[in-house]
């Protein structure tokens, strides 16, 4: 990946990327959202109602889900994990995998799905997901979920 990508995913996953309220703090610019007249904090970009913001995260869902897709990612958690992403709250659970994984998502944080910080729970529901022939199973599951 380039570095400048990487450089953006980083300021993503610890909550640093350049928002509005960041500008209105250290440049005393507008810190509004330029879609409404919120205050554009990273919480409020995942959440705006404006039509123009809802088809750009809609636009980025997508190309997560082809992602996830290309990924060999279960239906079952790849529709988990973009309902999470476009939920504030937690789902509504019927199966103890996803149950499992939304308990321990809750339990690190559920705005941390945003910013790229899964569970474990996520990583094991992938990994039982394999067939049991497959090869490289620990790896491909490390690949799909950062952990080891």
């Amino acid at each position: 990946m380039p570095r400048p990508h990487r450089l953006s995913i980083s300021k993503l996953c610890h909550n640093l990327w350049n928002t509005n309220e960041q500008n209105q703090k250290y440049y005393h610019q507008d810190g509004t959202c330029p879609f409404c007249p919120t205050l554009e904090m990273q919480t409020h970009i995942y959440s705006c109602k404006n039509s123009a913001a809802q088809e750009i995260r809609e636009g980025a869902i997508a190309t997560l889900q082809q992602t996830l897709q290309t990924a060999g990612t279960p239906q079952q958690l790849s529709t988990l994990l973009t309902d999470m992403l476009q939920s504030s709250t937690p789902p509504p659970i019927v199966d103890p995998t996803s149950r499992a994984i939304v308990t321990a998502q809750l339990q690190i944080g559920w705005h941390g799905l945003h910013r790229g910080h899964l569970s474990k729970e996520w990583r094991n529901a992938y990994l039982a997901s394999l067939p049991a022939h497959s090869k490289c199973k620990s790896e491909r599951a490390h690949t799909w979920g950062g952990r080891k």
